[in-house]
């Protein structure tokens, strides 16, 4: 017996070396301080870092030693080896052209859920008398609205900004103005049912999606683009819809590009080359000077629920790397952007970094018990 309880002891030492080792050699948990990569990491979280030289794609998250800086930072991989890389307006352009729409990106951000927050904080009704609150949900009755009113739209009053929910559901407020939104709710068609509409203005552009209500199985829709000098037809469709029951909608602007999806499905889509400058912007400081989404009916009823907005990541002009002309990354350079942009030193300040300045990749928040998970690099579809 005491020949097998040494053995056993020799086999925990072991063990406990070779943890040891691994923890020195191939991971360690790193604490995550500031604020630079919220709302995706907070500070106090503690992440797991496995260390070495990994294949590193565009948006995963890496752990960075710039050269002269003590302590590791969490940063996101924004351009990679050999690519041209500048911000432009709060976007990314990568040698010299904005990023497609399927392109991976990382999760638009989260800065309004009805879940959380009283709709009347954020938005204003075009007529009140015509809405209704009850259990979470509003009801419209848009019956005498005529096409092309507001009177029968919910209006996004409050300014768009780099806000983010934090973990408890709270906002935490931003200060830098963002472009690219996207508008979500449920809806439900009422009895005669409304013509739904969703509006998102950027700058002096207005993109609105029309659905026709699908009285015989099928609904006609439509995507129009408005701007002082014109209008212009981007998109047009006829799909089955069935007119009974919830129906998931989601309207997104993001980086030139305009999507309509209904219960999960893309049903309008189309790209467009830049936004024209609002009339009331003689400066041409890029600013948008209308409500940034709307959502609502015209000639009928309807009934919405679990309204949200996301806004997608926004690079401040701060520094001087790729943000005033394009920046040439060598060969085997990356460089890294924080997400919570405003209060992030990253590339943009220090510059491209080598190889030998990347020392692993985090791969899961471990610490508090309350927020533990994996953590991702793109998504291919998230918008």
């Amino acid at each position: 017996m005491k020949r097998v309880g040494r053995r056993l002891l020799w086999a925990l030492i072991a063990l406990a070396l070779l943890l040891a080792l691994a923890r020195l050699f191939l991971f360690r948990v790193h604490r995550i301080d500031g604020r630079s990569m919220r709302p995706a990491l907070e500070s106090g979280e503690r992440v797991v870092v496995l260390f070495g030289r990994q294949r590193l794609e565009r948006f995963d998250m890496c752990v960075v030693l710039p050269a002269g800086q003590r302590e590791p930072l969490v940063k996101r991989v924004a351009a990679l080896g050999g690519e041209s890389i500048s911000i432009r307006q709060g976007d990314l352009f990568i040698d010299g052209e904005i990023l497609p729409p399927d392109a991976p990106r990382p999760a638009p951000i989260l800065v309004f859920d009805d879940s959380f927050h009283e709709v009347g904080e954020w938005f204003r009704f075009g007529k009140p008398e015509l809405w209704t609150q009850a259990g979470g949900e509003l009801g419209l009755d848009a019956s005498a609205v005529v096409r092309g009113s507001f009177a029968g739209m919910l209006l996004l009053t409050k300014p768009l900004k780099d806000h983010y929910l934090a973990p408890d559901g709270e906002i935490v407020y931003g200060q830098v103005e963002v472009n690219d939104v996207i508008l979500g709710c449920e809806l439900e068609w009422g009895d005669p049912p409304a013509v739904v509409r969703v509006v998102l203005n950027e700058m002096g552009d207005t993109f609105e999606a029309l659905i026709d209500p699908p009285l015989d199985g099928f609904a006609s829709l439509r995507l129009v683009h408005h701007w002082a000098g014109g209008e212009a037809l981007l998109d047009q469709a006829r799909i089955a819809v069935e007119r009974a029951g919830w129906h998931a909608l989601r309207f997104a602007n993001v980086d030139d590009h305009l999507e309509l999806r209904l219960d999960g499905r893309t049903v309008l889509a189309a790209g467009y080359e830049a936004n024209h400058f609002h009339p009331m912007d003689p400066n041409q400081r890029g600013l948008t000077l209308s409500d940034r989404a709307l959502v609502g009916g015209e000639a009928g009823r309807l009934r919405l629920r679990r309204l949200r907005v996301w806004r997608d990541l926004y690079y401040t002009p701060g520094g001087e790397h790729a943000t005033s002309e394009p920046l040439q990354l060598g060969p085997d350079e990356v460089f890294v952007l924080g997400d919570n942009s405003s209060e992030s030193r990253d590339s943009r300040h220090f510059g491209p970094l080598g190889s030998n300045e990347v020392l692993g990749r985090p791969r899961a928040v471990v610490w508090p018990p309350g927020r533990v998970r994996l953590l991702v690099g793109a998504e291919s579809d998230s918008r």
